[in-house]
């Protein structure tokens, strides 16, 4: 995720993302916000979202569908909750 700070996005486009790591499941409901925010602007949200994060909150894509927001979510499979292992010591998802 961090790499993504190197993106060479075109004028405009902004970036975004979760720095402190208590904050799992904070994608999804970013995504609906920006989302709804940024359809006046005529923009679209693309998101890169890790599969212990989604599970928190993945209620809101319901409610993304409900209000029409058309964001890109690409969920990356990376076994489980990658931030709770790296943060505590402990046998997550093994």
């Amino acid at each position: 995720w961090f790499q993504g700070q190197k993106l060479k996005l075109p004028p405009g486009c902004d970036y975004e993302f979760q720095m402190q790591y208590g904050s799992i499941g904070w994608s999804v409901g970013a995504v609906l916000g920006y989302s709804l925010a940024q359809r006046e602007k005529h923009k679209r949200v693309i998101a890169m979202i890790g599969d212990g994060s989604f599970q928190m909150s993945a209620q809101e894509v319901s409610t993304m569908i409900r209000h029409g927001a058309d964001p890109i979510i690409f969920l990356i499979n990376n076994q489980g909750y990658a931030i709770e292992v790296e943060i505590h010591d402990g046998p997550y998802n093994r």
